[in-house]
């Protein structure tokens, strides 16, 4: 497993979607049937307030 973002916001974005579990469940109900043997590519958008990550939310998604 690989993840990060390109500036540390990303990053921080990235690591909270993964330790949250919340967003990758959401995921998980319209993904297609057996996502969790192929390889998964999730794409997030984030708004910065100040120096915080806030409303982390996936834009596009590629299984293959």
């Amino acid at each position: 497993m690989a993840i990060g973002g390109v500036n540390e916001f990303g990053t921080e974005a990235a690591c909270e979607f993964l330790a949250d579990g919340t967003p990758l469940s959401e995921f998980a109900r319209s993904a297609p049937s057996g996502w969790q043997q192929q390889n998964l590519q999730i794409l997030l958008e984030i708004d910065i307030s100040g120096t915080v990550v806030v409303n982390p939310k996936i834009i596009a998604t590629q299984v293959w």
